[in-house]
């Protein structure tokens, strides 16, 4: 003991690697006035994603918020049960509480310090929704085997990779390949540090899209481009340049607009198609006027493009000759494309819907309207009646009673 010596120093847990690079690309974010979520946080995801080889990631203020909202958007909660560690910070399981569902520890392999997936089958039972397996201190966990385990008994799994930005299992580095959630630290302890931080990352659009909203509290910037198509064919460069910038500033959804009306659906699918191209991690919407009597046509060459949303009115209603006829646009895309617009058990409404509307309006549906006229399945007497008697194809492209819509033969023809 005579020669213990103190030190005069403080030893600290980690030291963060900060250097010149860091401090400018600080001091350039408070110069550009961008203090909250901004062009540099939409590149970071952007980036993130692509090093991992993910399809979406989703900056959040940390991996606590990123295990949190990854459990929300498979709507887990009270009387619900989620299996992890006990070899984990706290928030691993504290998140599992915040949802209103029991934290299960499942004990560990000892090789490893991760969790054992014989122990995690011990402890399902039929409230278990999910597993949150943590890859401790970069150390993998059994994957094969946890999501073996996850597909037989139909189990959520939500990883926790606080520690594992640069781990691999089996070549892969994790966050590759999901089927669920990887959840991500940039604490000051952490391997990428950014003070604080997080990130959610997955390959499913639709947990993407939930975490966005619940990340955002809702709230999301919908970009409106307004004459794009006339703007991209004068001038393709300024108009992709536009919607960058509305990128950068925050948009999620890209509306491209044929405001006037006149583009042919080759150009719509051509042209969405590279827009879709260019910035896959966001939604691109389509928004087509009547003018050349192609705004149902057009729209549907652009969702075949990519474009995952239609904006227009139900019977077309709009300036000049309307917009797109979205009774039309609905009855296509899902009874012949295959898309669930509305939930199936609605789609019957249709017609009454558009005679609810137009009477609403006081405005009358044209007799000869496709899916919802009161003639679109209308026939003639003789071999048109008795065909679509005998086979109901013969002269109609779907069933009628699938809209809500009735088949008839006129009196006159008779």
């Amino acid at each position: 003991m005579g020669n213990f010596q103190k030190r005069d120093t403080f030893i600290p847990y980690n030291v963060p690697d900060i250097t010149d690079a860091e401090i400018n690309e600080e001091v350039d974010t408070l110069r550009s006035g961008w203090l909250a979520k901004g062009p540099k946080t939409l590149e970071f995801e952007k980036r993130f994603a692509a090093y991992l080889g993910a399809k979406h990631a989703v900056a959040v203020n940390s991996c606590t918020a990123a295990l949190h909202v990854a459990l929300l958007s498979q709507d887990i909660g009270p009387g619900d049960e989620v299996i992890t560690t006990p070899m984990t910070f706290a928030s691993t399981a504290s998140t599992i509480l915040h949802t209103g569902a029991t934290p299960v520890f499942a004990d560990i392999d000892y090789r490893t310090g991760c969790i054992d997936p014989a122990e995690i089958e011990k402890k399902i039972t039929s409230r278990t929704r999910a597993i949150v397996p943590v890859h401790y201190s970069g150390q993998v966990c059994d994957l094969d085997r946890i999501y073996e385990i996850a597909d037989e008994h139909g189990l959520f799994v939500s990883e926790d990779a606080a520690h594992a930005l640069w781990s691999r299992y089996k070549g892969r580095l994790i966050g590759n390949g999901l089927r669920g959630t990887a959840s991500y630290s940039f604490y000051a302890t952490k391997n990428l540090c950014t003070g604080e931080g997080g990130m959610l990352v997955t390959d499913r659009d639709d947990i993407a899209d939930r975490a966005r909203i619940l990340t955002s509290h809702g709230m999301s910037v919908f970009f409106d481009a307004e004459h794009f198509f006339d703007g991209y064919k004068t001038d393709a460069e300024y108009a992709m340049r536009a919607l960058e910038s509305a990128a950068q500033a925050g948009a999620v959804t890209l509306c491209l607009c044929d405001t006037n009306g006149g583009i042919f659906p080759d150009e719509a699918r051509a042209i969405t198609e590279k827009v879709v191209q260019k910035f896959p991690q966001l939604t691109v919407a389509i928004h087509c006027h009547n003018d050349g009597d192609l705004a149902v046509a057009n729209s549907i060459a652009a969702v075949d493009a990519g474009a995952r949303q239609v904006q227009g009115t139900l019977l077309g209603f709009g300036e000049r000759c309307g917009n797109v006829n979205l009774c039309s646009v609905i009855c296509n895309l899902q009874l012949k494309r295959g898309y669930e617009c509305i939930p199936p058990d609605h789609l019957k409404e249709m017609y009454g819907c558009a005679m609810a509307l137009a009477e609403s309006a006081n405005a009358a549906i044209p007799p000869n309207q496709p899916y919802v006229g009161m003639n679109a399945f209308a026939h003639k007497a003789g071999m048109h009646a008795d065909g679509v008697l005998k086979y109901s194809s013969s002269f109609e492209h779907v069933d009628p009673e699938a809209i809500g819509n009735k088949r008839k033969v006129l009196l006159p023809e008779i």
